[in-house]
């Protein structure tokens, strides 16, 4: 009786510890590419934060150039809620007169958010 009661009592707190451990707010990207320089936000408009350091980044090797007025857009680590995962790189074109700032996990007290690339 003891063994079940003890059994059942580590299951209960395995159950808790995964249920808390899943109540994070964490960073989202919609879109890699963004028109003007904005901070990433949840759905409801919440700036979140991530707690877990992003990985290095994946050296990528673009493609050939399809066209003069095409510009590599880096390949950048997303964070879907429960861990890390890459989004490869892509040839995007270039507006005319502008230029491409690359977006970059910024480390902050609360944690680190993802500040998406836009063109400038």
């Amino acid at each position: 009786m003891f063994k079940k009661w003890k059994l059942f009592s580590m299951m209960i707190f395995l159950g808790v510890a995964f249920v808390i451990s899943g109540c994070t707010v964490v960073a989202r990207d919609t879109r890699p590419v963004h028109k003007r320089k904005v901070v990433v936000k949840n759905p409801s408009g919440v700036i979140v934060y991530v707690k877990k350091a992003p990985p290095k980044a994946i050296a990528e090797t673009p493609s050939a150039k399809p066209n003069t007025s095409a510009i590599w857009v880096s390949g950048f680590w997303k964070w879907n809620g429960k861990k890390y995962v890459w989004v490869n790189g892509y040839w995007d074109t270039n507006p005319l007169g502008k230029e491409w700032v690359s977006g970059k996990w910024q480390k902050t007290r609360n944690g680190w958010l993802r500040e998406p690339g836009y063109w400038r």
